[in-house]
């Protein structure tokens, strides 16, 4: 994770690469309906340490409702932020700062 950072930032040049089955099949459901749905809900799952507090503080109250409030509260008040992220993006996809946007999400 560190290696793919640094080569992001443009801090260290490596040859990580993503498998290309794995690209080939992204670029084959790329154009359906329900991609950005399933892309949505797949990173709510991903390993971000905000994330992970917040199963845990689920996990840890010791009920199913209370930690069904807990995600629900989580997830809600973290959409604003990434839809204004998401959508931005397509926004300056085209424009001169895109390289310092996109390196700065």
């Amino acid at each position: 994770m560190i290696l793919l950072g640094l080569n992001l930032t443009g801090l260290l040049r490596t040859s990580l690469t993503i498998p290309s089955g794995i690209f080939t099949r992204l670029k084959s459901i790329e154009r359906k309906t329900l991609t950005p749905l399933i892309i949505g809900i797949g990173t709510f799952f991903l390993p971000c340490g905000f994330t992970q507090s917040m199963q845990f503080a689920a996990l840890s109250s010791g009920s199913f409702y209370q930690g069904l409030m807990i995600m629900g509260a989580f997830s809600l008040g973290t959409f604003p932020m990434l839809a204004l992220l998401s959508f931005g993006a397509t926004g300056f996809s085209h424009s001169r700062f895109s390289g310092i946007f996109f390196r700065a999400s």
